[in-house]
């Protein structure tokens, strides 16, 4: 588990929390995957996620194909009863992001390789 601290930064003034000896602050473009609980209040960290684009999130596609080991059985079962509407990414210096699309590398094996899923969020 993580080690959480609050520092005041030389920058400028207010605490700056601080994960296993790293300013937070540093690294604006590391998110996390949510998905939304049914009722729409409670949101579960699922996954990270790195913002590499303007709208474009790089994640791990186990994150996204839940119960397939490959990329044909995720697109055939998993994406499907994907709901979009239910992602979330979430980054501490813009808030939550709604995602409009996943795409899933076709080289996904889970436990392999190409581990990787793209999303698209909301403009």
């Amino acid at each position: 588990m993580a080690a959480a601290a609050q520092s005041t930064s030389a920058s400028g003034p207010g605490p700056v929390d601080i994960v296993n000896g790293v300013p937070t602050n540093l690294q604006p473009t590391t998110g996390a995957l949510l998905f939304v609980g049914p009722d729409l209040k409670n949101q579960f960290l699922d996954c990270s996620a790195v913002l590499v684009g303007c709208r474009t999130v790089l994640t791990a596609a186990h994150c996204v194909c839940k119960t397939s080991d490959n990329f044909a059985d995720c697109v055939k079962n998993d994406l499907p009863a994907l709901d979009v509407a239910d992602l979330r990414v979430f980054f501490q210096h813009s808030g939550f992001h709604h995602v409009r699309d996943v795409f899933v590398d076709p080289g996904y094996l889970r436990g392999v390789g190409s581990d990787i899923a793209i999303l698209r969020l909301s403009g």
